[in-house]
């Protein structure tokens, strides 16, 4: 009976432990995802009028391009987003914004070159002339990017950089891409301004649900350029040498504002940007764009 109960009971040393349970749930056999690395990028823009540098309360010549015999920046600011720096092979390596609460966010990236100076009026101290990224190292031998803002971001203000209601037409048409003005001769107010055409909603406080029919976004692409080291020039000369300012539809303001009625004026100014008036899209995917350059 003493034996019985003693094997019972699981006596003797060289008896082997009962199996342990595994706990499969608490081991990870996947292999930890790995980081493709990058570095900080900074691209610079750089503005200018035939060569000369320009800003709030700098005289610019218009040499004969223009009625009258000079101007002055009131506003320069546009928007960028989806931005590329071009590999040698051409191939698309994506800048991946990095957020600062202020002029860009992950989407969006704010330019602002008036400084609320001159005839700058209204305008603010704060200026941003460059976009801080990260980047696939490598090198580098062009840019891309969106001159304008996606779709889905764009007919609502929202948070920085997109928060500016001066640069902001209704959420039926959404923000501006892109404004330029000049005060020419100390008394003609003169504007570019880009934004979407034929938005389609109940009216002007209500955002539509599908792109605009003309929406008028530029996809910009400039080779030979290194971004990380080569300003990309913004040729501002070329709305005075292309674009006809004594044109002036009646009720509407001087220039091209992207009004529907502007039939004469826009053509050209939106061809500067490489973009059709009449579709609202690029033509020949914006190869003929002459604003943003190298030299």
């Amino acid at each position: 009976m003493g034996l019985w109960l003693w094997l019972a009971c699981g006596g003797g040393d060289d008896q082997p432990a009962p199996p342990q349970a595994t706990d499969v749930t608490a081991t990870d056999t996947t292999d930890p995802v790995t980081e493709i690395p990058r570095d900080p990028i900074t691209i610079t823009f750089l503005p200018d009028v035939f060569d000369e540098e320009v800003g709030c309360g700098l005289d610019i010549d218009l040499l004969d391009t223009a009625p009258g015999n000079n101007a002055s920046l009131t506003d320069l600011r546009f928007y960028v987003s989806d931005v590329d720096v071009l590999a040698v092979d051409g191939s698309p390596l994506p800048v991946h914004f990095v957020p600062d609460g202020v002029w860009q966010s992950e989407d969006v990236a704010l330019l602002d070159f008036e400084d609320g100076t001159g005839d700058c009026v209204g305008g603010t101290p704060e200026t941003r002339k460059v976009i801080q990224g990260e980047v696939s190292p490598g090198e580098y031998n062009g840019i891309e990017f969106t001159l304008g803002v996606p779709f889905e971001l764009n007919h609502a203000l929202g948070d920085a950089p997109l928060g500016d209601a001066s640069l902001f037409h209704s959420a039926q048409r959404g923000h501006h891409f892109f404004d330029f003005g000049l005060l020419i001769d100390g008394e003609t107010n003169w504007s570019t301004r880009i934004l979407s055409v034929d938005c389609a909603s109940s009216g002007a406080d209500v955002a539509p649900t599908e792109d605009c029919e003309r929406p008028n976004v530029a996809r910009i692409r400039v080779e030979n350029l290194n971004p990380a080291s080569d300003d990309v020039r913004v040729r501002l000369g070329h709305f005075l040498a292309d674009v006809d300012l004594e044109l002036d539809t009646p009720e509407t303001e001087v220039g091209c504002v992207s009004d529907p009625l502007e039939v004469a004026e826009c053509p050209s100014a939106f061809g500067v940007v490489g973009l059709d008036w009449e579709t609202g899209n690029c033509i020949n995917e914006c190869e003929e764009q002459v604003l943003f350059r190298l030299f």
